[in-house]
């Protein structure tokens, strides 16, 4: 199943997104899920796939490692995910 993660943006928080995504898409199990990056740059610039790739930081994504680890604990993440999770079916509904 294709998963389009989204990050960026004009947002002071532009850098905490990157490394948001790239922990995201880091944790998704690459048997169930193929992780596509949407990128928005901090002039508003959308980019999709590869150039959007190359606004994440670090090394290339390895499932299963996290960047975020020290910023917050799995159990926050698990928290945020759910209640995400939660708003999006709400959105749709």
């Amino acid at each position: 199943m294709r998963v389009g993660v989204l990050f960026g943006g004009r947002s002071s928080e532009h850098e905490v997104s990157l490394a948001s995504a790239a922990s995201v898409i880091r944790g998704m199990d690459p048997d169930k899920y193929e992780p596509v990056p949407i990128g928005i740059t901090k002039e508003g610039h959308w980019l999709v796939g590869a150039g959007a790739q190359k606004m994440l930081p670090g090394k290339d994504l390895v499932y299963g490692q996290s960047i975020t680890d020290a910023c917050i604990g799995w159990d926050e993440t698990k928290i945020a995910l759910q209640e995400l999770a939660t708003a999006v079916r709400s959105a749709r509904s």
